[in-house]
Order: structure tokens, then C-alpha cells, then sequence
């Protein structure tokens, strides 16, 4: 029986092979989805890696690495943060409140 080997990749201990494309076993339990997809929007290639410490399907995992990539290919907006106000416009409606 061949010994399992960890390599450390994307902040996790891994197998060194996949068990299913795109889906690692950890070493920690679980397993960890890696995948790339291009974004339309800006034809950037977008990366997903997520470990998922529930999971211990690997075809689960597949699936769910497979959603979240066909998200990204049909253009699914990833969350945004919304650009702080300018100090001079909070303090305007600051003073317009305490008025």
C-alpha cells in the first residue's frame, strides 16, 4: 500500500494528487476545491479555493466547486465594498441632523 504524502498547499496540508479534479483530501479532514474560471465581465481569470472541513464526499465537493464556478462564468457579481463616504459629505449630513 502506497504511504500518502501531504504537501502544503494554499495555507492547507493536501494530498499531494487530487482525488477528483479540482478536489484535494486534507490532511486536517475534509477536503479543499480549487478551480479558475473567466470572469465576462472583465475576462479575468478568477481563482476559487475553499477548504470545506464538512464535506467528505469528494463528488459533493465537485458539485459545489462546479456551481461556483459556472456562477463566475455566467457573470455572478461577487460581493463589493461599498466605497466609504467622503468626510465632507458625512459632515455635512451630520450637521444637517443636528440642526
Amino acid at each position: 500500500m502506497k504511504k500518502q504524502q501531504w504537501v502544503r498547499k494554499w495555507n492547507s496540508w493536501v494530498d499531494s494528487r487530487p482525488t477528483l479534479p479540482g478536489v484535494y483530501r486534507r490532511k486536517e479532514g475534509g477536503l479543499l476545491v480549487r478551480g479558475r474560471a473567466v470572469d465576462p465581465k472583465n475576462g479575468a481569470t478568477r481563482q476559487v479555493v475553499r477548504s470545506l472541513p464538512d464535506l467528505t464526499e469528494p463528488e459533493e465537493a465537485r458539485l459545489w466547486l462546479k456551481a461556483e464556478l459556472d456562477s463566475i462564468r455566467k457573470g455572478a457579481s461577487r460581493p463589493t465594498n461599498k466605497q466609504p463616504e467622503r468626510f465632507a459629505t458625512y459632515a455635512a449630513s451630520l450637521l444637517q441632523e443636528k440642526v
